[in-house]
């Protein structure tokens, strides 16, 4: 990531990975998905725990990478 963000909220998650922020809430709940923390009654994601979210999650070749598949509602 370029910018010199520390934490993105659940809005700006949710327009960078191009899912609701309903999802996000549920893999809270679940708990599936990159770490968050709750500062002031907000959550937030770590830029840095979002980064290593993806690359556990990331496919290559149509192989999957061995991370946990969530196995939750569908969208």
């Amino acid at each position: 990531m370029t910018e010199d963000r520390v934490y993105l909220t659940q809005r700006e998650l949710a327009e960078r990975w191009r899912l609701s922020g309903r999802t996000l809430e549920r893999w809270r709940a679940e708990p599936f998905g990159p770490a968050w923390v709750n500062i002031g009654g907000s959550i937030r994601y770590p830029v840095r725990d979002i980064e290593e979210f993806e690359q556990r999650n990331r496919n290559t070749a149509g192989r999957a990478s061995g991370a946990a598949t969530y196995r939750g509602g569908s969208e």
